[in-house]
């Protein structure tokens, strides 16, 4: 029976082609769409899961009033240790560049310091060496395969050294592990990892010392809150005095347990959203949705053509049930080939899809359970629901009206306005999100930050010790004194998304506020351009300038509510500086994403402080050979390590990165609805063309023009799209005023921007409509009338 059904499924694909061929089209890219959608978000819910007991491990955050960072005390994993029996074991990590000699040449590599228990903490497998002792000895170094290759080739690299610059001292390391590739779903990436007391003496470490991130494991995972409450008392034992040395509380001071799955998406330095998951999937099941609609608009403008077959069938003793069976396995059949071609789809589109996602995307379809399985359930279950209303509606057919040939399919029901509107709805909705996320992007690039980030090269120092980063800073502006590309040069100790050094001050009602610091020399305002609002500059022949004197910002001034700012003492040292002065104000600017409101920050120079980074501002004619030359000056002046740079306005572009490839993948889901929505268009006015064949051949007897008969059947279409859109735009104006909220500094929503997107709608509905419409008008109106 099964095999007969079949046959006849096929007989009536064959039938008409074109129909079925743009049927197929649909719901393919629907399903392709839904399964780059499952495989994102099966991509990144799986971060951090393939470690052993992956459910007991937590990283370990520190909490203070107004911020939460991922770094804590060094001295913090010991203590948990040894003062809970919930911890079995416990980890630092800090993440480090190092730079390697190779063949007299320099090499900066992705490097963790850990301790020697790391190996046997996490499920990173080493394909030569001992977990167990791998990072026991001080000397000892584990590399990752593609580092091995990369330095010793072929050849066994355990046992052999390395020439290793870390923490500004060079020193000899033997490999003593090789580790497997990690994997891409892994929020720890390393490709070399490093003892910790091989770089960190346990006397120098303090309490307030926030300068590792610590990783435990527990006996069970739900220790974790009895773990937690236990907190207030355990800080108070172990950080009273430090904390009483900052004159602040204890109750300011907290630590918290994230689940070790939770830390791609959740907590500080989280690098993902998993709201986007939510909106990704939504949007394919919303695009698989539009594509069942498609199928059933095609099925639908078939349906009249098989009314005798189901007449025939009822005489001969077919029940309703039979015909709805028949009727969707002829559904779920065009949805499984449906899946085979998504499937090709999706191979081609993978790298792409990739890309745009900012991940390394790889679908397994045998080796991964939930994938193999649910693609045929997925493919099943659409082929049902989009194959559930003909079956319905052919099943009702009386034999009188099948063998009468009066049956005919309703043009204009609630199921065709229901399924162009939610087509359009969603169309029109991701057009006007897709404009506003392009504005917003717009505005980011274009908005003022208060200072100048156009042609400024960012040049990393690299100082091996304290103090060094100003030796080769004064270096550096000596040898590139005589080159007029070279407008200005300055150095800082951060440069505004590489690192940040803050601090808290308490008010004058108790309350604390965090400032940013950075140490500058006399040269950062004018090199950056800034805007000095009230004062003076930083003067070097000033002996108060080096000792006490500080630039501040506006924020600074408005935070601290202080009505006299020049002249102002601020009441606590920084950097060496005992009651700094403020002798002047620079205009506010933007050292953080414009995501976050501008927060208070102090510019000094103090001799104790050192320079991480120059900021060189270049002439924009021939920039390539102005960054051979300094890449030249560097090598000169520090040769020893390795070349660096990059811009600054290409440095704070990354920090939108996430917004930047959302736009993207919404616009792209944009794009698929628009196109879905137009086959659905052609599928709902061949659905009109066949209802009103006579009557379009009667009209063209009696005189009307092709025009006449699109306008008659468009105009529908039109009014339907138009509703939508008046009901769309309202909906997509609230989810970008949600979206915009993550902006402290942001675009105002306009009228204008869903007009176009309604507009831009419309056109295209119109301008498939008109294609179907002219297709059935220029028709010959004598087949119309034979009633073929």
């Amino acid at each position: 029976m099964i095999k007969n059904n079949l046959k006849i499924a096929l007989r009536n694909l064959s039938k008409d082609m074109l129909s079925t061929s743009i049927s197929l089209l649909g719901l393919s890219l629907g399903l392709a769409c839904c399964i780059l959608s499952l495989a994102f978000i099966l991509h990144e819910t799986s971060y951090d899961r393939f470690h052993a007991d992956f459910e007991k491990i937590f990283r370990v955050t520190s909490k203070f009033k107004i911020l939460d960072l991922s770094s804590t005390p060094n001295l913090l994993a010991a203590a948990l240790r040894d003062e809970f029996g919930e911890v079995t074991t416990s980890i630092r990590l800090r993440e480090a560049d190092i730079v390697v000699e190779k063949n007299a040449d320099y090499v900066k590599e992705r490097t963790i310091i850990v301790d020697s228990n790391f190996f046997t903490f996490f499920s990173f497998p080493l394909v030569a060496g001992n977990p167990n002792t791998a990072l026991a000895e001080p000397s000892g170094v584990v590399l990752s395969q593609k580092m091995a290759n990369k330095y010793f080739g072929n050849k066994n690299a355990l046992g052999k050294t390395l020439h290793i610059n870390v923490e500004g001292e060079v020193k000899t390391f033997q490999v003593t592990g090789v580790a497997s590739p990690v994997p891409n779903n892994s929020t720890i990436q390393f490709d070399f990892a490093i003892p910790w007391k091989a770089v960190y003496d346990s006397n120098d470490e303090a309490w307030m010392d926030y300068a590792s991130v610590t990783f435990v494991k527990l006996t069970q995972a739900q220790a974790v809150m009895a773990l937690h409450n236990k907190m207030p008392s355990f800080i108070k034992k172990y950080m009273g005095e430090a904390i009483a040395a900052e004159k602040d509380e204890p109750s300011n001071y907290d630590f918290v347990f994230q689940p070790l799955k939770d830390q791609h998406f959740y907590g500080p330095e989280a690098t993902s959203e998993v709201r986007y998951l939510y909106i990704l999937g939504g949007i394919g099941l919303l695009i698989l949705l539009i594509a069942c609609f498609n199928f059933m608009n095609f099925a639908n403008a078939q349906s009249s053509g098989r009314s005798k077959e189901v007449g025939i069938r009822k005489v001969v003793g077919a029940n309703k049930r039979q015909l709805v069976g028949l009727f969707q396995l002829e559904a779920i059949f065009t949805s499984l080939l449906a899946l085979l071609l998504a499937i090709g789809m999706v191979e081609l589109a993978v790298p792409y899809v990739g890309a745009l996602l900012g991940a390394d995307l790889t679908i397994s379809y045998f080796d991964n359970w939930l994938i193999s399985l649910s693609l045929p359930i997925l493919a099943i279950i659409t082929g049902l629901l989009a194959g559930s209303y003909p079956a319905v509606l052919l099943s009702n057919v009386r034999v009188v009206d099948a063998f009468k040939n009066t049956f005919k399919i309703g043009g204009y029901n609630w199921f065709t306005r229901v399924s162009i509107g939610l087509q359009f709805f969603i169309s029109i909705g991701l057009i006007a999100c897709t404009l506003v996320m392009w504005q917003q992007q717009r505005f980011i690039q274009e908005y003022n930050l208060g200072f100048d980030q156009e042609e400024i090269v960012v040049l990393p120092l690299q100082p091996n010790e304290q103090g060094q980063g100003r030796t080769l800073l004064d270096r550096l502006k000596n040898e590139l004194a005589q080159y007029p590309a070279i407008r200005s040069i300055s150095g800082v100790s951060n440069s505004f998304t590489k690192g940040s050094s803050a601090s808290m001050i308490s008010k004058e009602d108790g309350s604390r506020a965090m400032i940013f610091q950075y140490y500058v020399d006399p040269n950062y305002i004018q090199t950056m351009g800034m805007e000095l609002l009230e004062g003076r500059d930083f003067d070097a022949s000033l002996a108060q300038d080096t000792a006490a004197s500080v630039i501040v910002n506006e924020a600074f001034v408005k935070t601290f509510e202080i009505e006299k700012p020049l002249g102002h003492l601020i009441g606590r040292g920084f950097a060496g500086i005992k009651d700094p002065q403020i002798i002047g104000i620079v205009k506010d600017f933007h050292f953080d994403g414009l995501q976050n409101q501008i927060q208070p920050a102090i510019l000094n120079m103090h001799p104790t402080a050192d320079y991480g980074y120059a900021l060189v501002k270049i002439a924009p004619e021939n920039a390539s050979a102005t960054l051979k030359m300094l890449e030249n000056t560097y090598r000169t002046i520090n040769p020893q390590k390795p070349f660096e740079f990059s811009f600054l306005d290409e440095d704070l572009q990354k920090q939108y990165e996430t917004e930047a490839r959302w736009s993207k993948a919404i616009s792209s889901a944009a794009l698929f609805a628009i196109i879905i929505a137009c086959l659905g268009l052609l599928g709902l006015m061949a659905l009109v063309a066949v209802r009103r064949t006579k009557e379009i051949g009667i009209r063209k007897v009696l005189g009307a023009s092709v025009a006449n008969i699109v306008v008659l059947l468009s105009r529908e279409f039109l009014r339907i799209v138009l509703i939508t859109g008046a009901i769309a735009v309202p909906a997509a104006w609230w989810a970008m005023s949600k979206w915009l909220e993550d902006f402290a500094y942001r675009i105002e929503l306009q009228w204008w921007v869903f007009a176009i997107a309604g507009i831009s709608a419309l056109l295209i509905a119109l301008i498939t409509l008109s294609f179907q419409a002219i297709r059935a008008a220029v028709a010959n109106p004598v087949n119309a009338l034979k009633n073929e």
